[in-house]
């Protein structure tokens, strides 16, 4: 919990360094530990830094929703119903995707993520944050970085 505690007030301490609200904190808490996150939603509180608890498959609760699209996707649940039931508890969204068993390249042919239903999802939900490419396990992240945000640009373009 003192990490957590420590990357609270780190996340408070750079989020006055920027013009916009930047107080957000991604975790992930396992499940059976309710006792913990009333500890950090009494944090959050304290300290107004957002908790986003990215646990597949939460609801609006005692700490805010992240959404991260694979870890949805491989647990099959469907990250977009999880975007419109986090409605404006949705404070960290991801954009990453999976193919088979495998994290793969953001928008690209082999994933399953409905990218123009999720975003139609955070547009509706008001989702106002940068969107967070996650490059984790993806073979040659920094050019899947490039195209997937290029392809997320085209998406926002088209709509």
């Amino acid at each position: 919990m003192d990490t957590v505690r420590s990357a609270v007030g780190l996340c408070a301490d750079l989020a006055s360094l920027t013009a916009d609200d930047a107080r957000v904190l991604s975790i992930l808490t396992p499940a059976g530990t309710e006792e913990v996150r009333a500890e950090l939603a009494s944090i959050a509180e304290r300290t107004g830094v957002r908790i986003a608890d990215h646990r597949v498959g939460e609801e609006p609760g005692l700490l805010d929703v992240g959404i991260d699209p694979a870890a949805w996707l491989e647990a099959a649940v469907d990250p977009v119903a999880g975007v419109s039931a986090a409605g404006s508890r949705l404070a960290s969204a991801r954009l990453s995707d999976v193919s088979g068993s495998e994290r793969t390249r953001v928008l690209g042919r082999a994933g399953r993520l409905d990218a123009l239903a999720y975003r139609i999802a955070l547009e509706t939900a008001g989702f106002q944050r940068p969107i967070i490419v996650d490059m984790r396990h993806v073979r040659e992240p920094m050019a899947a970085a490039r195209a997937a945000l290029e392809a997320w640009r085209d998406l926002v373009r088209r709509m």
